[in-house]
């Protein structure tokens, strides 16, 4: 069976016409969209697949797509990663073989499920006009880089859209991209951010894109934990009365971009930080807690004094503002930094792979805070990786909560494992002088020149009692120096190291502590959690309804095009001719057409517009024939609308037929 594998249907899209302009958008169920190939196989000779690249928005010239159509690309959006142009073996007519040829254009834009339309591509760029008929496809599109063809495409199913002002006696209270309602971190209306926990870094944006269908009601984003995705995802619902309807589940997308999913009208952002350390503060010296904030180029500086210890981000990124400090950031006169081992490590991702172990222990880490606190009494560790024996640090590990850097009450102290970076089966840099101690060693590469000593890396566990206070580190303290520890508790940090950068620190030497009292906290960025809530209303944008202003509406009812010359630039064969009547209202219409002598000709009520397929459009359609389905003559009409409660219009449509010519008598 040689049959290609099916291509991707079409998007379910959502039209929404508006004044003189055109948004399409649909939701994500494609892009799980994965079909084998079992006849096109890897090097290895098993199936290969399809599977979900991105999508292509087109416009063209007629209601379906042949021959004759022209059909012009407006936008594709597809998956970030790498896989942009995509080339192919096509038949070349004009060489009579097959050429390599670029089958679909791309530009890793990201995935996008909305497109604003202002403009016609078919008329060269010309404004939308209202009431016009205007032809859309969106499609999907898979590829196989094995696979032949490699892309397979939705159909050129096309989407007709007539752009139009508000239906009748509606007053719009927002415009297309007004931010409606938000949580970010310098601002908070008709939204609101609560938890049950510790409250996130998330944010919130509502967007609205279609003011029209605006409802007014309230809303609910919730998180859950998803282990298919091993993240944390987001639904939304809507509250209609005392019942919730899901509107969106189980959405990943915390970028604050525009490829979020459309519903009632508005564009839902949430935003999340990625699992990250938020900041790393020295927030004390031997002279006391800091008294100024200083250093903070990149990360977000805090809501307390203290000096950014951010190597990778504030110095290697940033101005290195911290450097300009008179007196180093330390009583004796020198700078620490927050870095990694092994010492090979010089950027910022590279330093969360290393102490979360490449995400594995993300979930662990966040959303926590954390402090090393170089104390006169200091503490043990333990040398985990190569002796095994107790080992006296100048410093405490202390867990700190979640948000609660000033409440003590839920502090634990941890259990510090330490990695010996001289001793051979440690790190085994070649330095023999510190093996068995704590201590600095050089060179750390983050900074230029061999004068940047870096620590044995610090590992941060919880003890297995891990209530508030010291008495789990008490047992391990006793274990360790009993020889019967065996290992136990959760890592949460990995491969800390710290850096005496230039050896500023006392009288230079290389194994120069930090001061005692010195303090160092490490946030980690407060990520979404099933804990946090967004509620927001949508209230105060809901569009305005009244009777007063459907009766001003009803009284913009027109013709178009008046006079009718032969031709519409709506007809798409010279058989369907039509005149649009415009502002029509929703229902209860009945269009009454007369001949210049008073004569009824052509009665048109809701169940003929049902027909055309204009009802709920604001529109109806004459034919330009009379009830016996026979063209009318060229002259002038009078068109009677009868719009119930809403009033009634009276208008004269001049119509000059095109000459018929008959080939049979």
């Amino acid at each position: 069976n040689f049959a290609l594998p099916p291509s991707p249907p079409n998007p379910a899209v959502q039209v929404h016409a508006m004044d003189q302009e055109v948004v399409l958008s649909w939701q994500d169920e494609l892009e799980t969209y994965r079909v084998i190939d079992r006849v096109d196989v890897d090097e290895e000779g098993k199936p290969t697949y399809y599977e979900f690249q991105g999508y292509n928005i087109y416009q063209t010239n007629t209601p379906t797509v042949g021959p004759n159509s022209e059909v012009i690309k407006l936008a594709t959006y597809d998956i970030v990663d790498g896989v942009m142009d995509i080339q192919d073996q096509v038949f070349s007519e004009e060489f009579g073989e097959d050429v390599n040829a670029t089958v679909q254009r791309a530009s890793d834009s990201g995935i996008k499920r909305m497109i604003r339309i202002t403009t016609d591509a078919i008329n060269g760029g010309i404004p939308l006009s209202n009431w016009n008929r205007y032809w859309f496809i969106v499609t999907a599109y898979g590829y196989n880089p094995y696979g032949i063809p490699k892309i397979l495409e939705s159909p050129y199913t096309t989407i007709e859209v007539v752009p139009q002002q508000p239906n009748g006696g509606m007053s719009l209270q927002a415009s297309y991209d007004d931010v409606i309602a938000a949580v970010t971190g310098d601002t908070t209306y008709n939204a609101e951010h609560t938890s049950t926990g510790p409250l996130s870094d998330g944010q919130i944006e509502v967007v609205a894109i279609d003011p029209a269908l605006i409802t007014g009601k309230n809303y609910e984003v919730t998180f859950e934990f998803d282990s298919t995705l091993n993240q944390t995802v987001w639904n939304l619902d809507r509250f209609d009365g005392s019942e919730k309807t899901r509107l969106l589940s189980k959405q990943t997308n915390l970028s604050g971009d525009d490829g979020y999913t459309v519903v009632d009208g508005i564009m839902v952002k949430v935003q999340g930080p990625p699992p990250d350390v938020k900041r790393m503060v020295m927030t004390a010296n031997a002279n006391g807690p800091i008294t100024e904030t200083a250093g903070f180029d990149i990360t977000p500086a805090p809501p307390y004094p203290g000096y950014s210890v951010d190597w990778f981000r504030d110095i290697a990124l940033g101005n290195a503002s911290i450097l300009d400090l008179a007196n180093g950031m330390q009583a004796g006169g020198g700078w620490y930094f927050v870095v990694a081992g092994g010492n090979s490590i010089t950027e910022h991702e590279a330093f969360m792979g290393r102490i979360l172990r490449d995400g594995d222990n993300d979930q662990i880490f966040l959303p926590n805070d954390y402090e090393i606190r170089f104390t006169q009494e200091g503490g043990y560790g333990v040398m985990a990786f190569t002796t095994g024996e107790p080992v006296e640090v100048p410093f405490e590990l202390w867990y700190v909560g979640s948000g609660t850097l000033d409440d003590p009450s839920d502090d634990v102290r941890m259990l510090p494992w330490v990695l010996d970076i001289e001793h051979p089966l440690g790190y085994d840099i070649g330095d023999s002088s510190g093996i068995g101690i704590f201590s600095f060693a050089l060179d750390h590469q983050a900074s230029s020149a061999e004068n940047d000593p870096w620590s044995d890396m610090i590992y941060w566990y919880m003890p297995e009692d891990d209530s508030p206070g010291e008495a789990g580190y008490d047992q391990f303290v006793s274990e360790v120096l009993a020889g019967t520890y065996e290992y136990h508790g959760t890592e949460h940090i990995a491969r800390l190291s710290l850096m005496n950068w230039n050896m500023y620190q006392g009288d230079g030497s290389v194994n120069a502590m930090p001061d005692v009292g010195t303090i160092i906290r490490i946030e980690a960025t407060k990520v979404n959690s099933v804990h946090d809530k967004f509620t927001f209303t949508t209230a105060s944008s809901a569009p305005v309804s009244s009777e007063a202003l459907a009766k001003a509406e009803a009284q913009r009812v027109n013709i178009y095009p008046n006079p009718y010359f032969g031709q519409n630039r709506a007809e798409v064969n010279p058989i369907t001719r039509f005149v649009t009547l415009t502002h029509i209202p929703e229902q209860d219409v009945t269009i009454r057409i007369f001949t210049i002598s008073g004569s009824l000709i052509k009665i048109i009520d809701d169940d003929i517009r049902s027909e055309q397929g204009t009802l709920g459009t604001n529109t109806a359609q004459w034919d330009l024939r009379n009830d016996y389905d026979v063209p009318v003559a060229s002259g002038i009409y009078i068109v009677h609308v009868d719009m119930g409660s809403l009033g009634e219009k009276v208008l004269k449509a001049a119509v000059f037929m095109p000459e018929e010519r008959l080939d049979k008598f």
